[in-house]
């Protein structure tokens, strides 16, 4: 389990930024929270908004319990057109197919809430939101080696803790 982004963070907030050129900002932090409401207890309201606006790339996983906030963020897929095919009986006996169009959002607040393991919403300026489904990193062949190496230098260097002889009082 990570730490909460705020200790993450530590040091970092809102108008935390570097000049990159004479006419832009460029933002080279990233963030990792745990909900909008950690953020909003770190930064406050508008700190919390600030920092959200200012991300470009956003990668929503599932988990958030606020219900403000799923639905603001479910809100940010546009709606897409349904159709729905219903069938009628006249008084003369014959049937009737019809077809409607119905408008219905996207990705619903609970979908958001809940999505499949290992899927995330991106939320990328220019694009429409897509969900992705994210690979574990150390699962990737190519890390493995060095997970291995990376946990045989840890146990090294680190003794195991002998169990400390008992000693008779008296």
């Amino acid at each position: 389990m990570l730490p909460s982004g705020g200790r993450l963070a530590s040091g970092f907030g809102p108008g935390h930024e570097r000049k990159n050129g004479p006419r832009q900002i460029c933002i080279d932090r990233i963030w990792w929270l745990q909900s909008f409401g950690e953020a909003h207890k770190r930064w406050g309201e508008h700190g919390a908004t600030a920092l959200w606006d200012a991300c470009t790339a956003k990668l929503v996983f599932g988990g958030l319990s606020s219900a403000r906030d799923v639905y603001a963020i479910s809100k940010l897929r546009p709606e897409v057109d349904e159709p729905t095919v219903s069938t009628s009986r006249g008084r003369d006996g014959h049937w009737s197919v019809s077809t409607s169009t119905q408008r219905r959002a996207a990705m619903t607040p609970a979908q958001l809430r809940e999505p499949e393991r290992w899927h995330a919403l991106l939320l990328y300026p220019a694009i429409r939101p897509v969900l992705t489904e994210q690979r574990p990193w150390w699962r990737e062949p190519r890390y493995e080696e060095l997970i291995s190496r990376a946990g045989q230098a840890i146990r090294e260097r680190v003794p195991m803790l002998e169990p400390a002889a008992s000693t008779a009082c008296g």
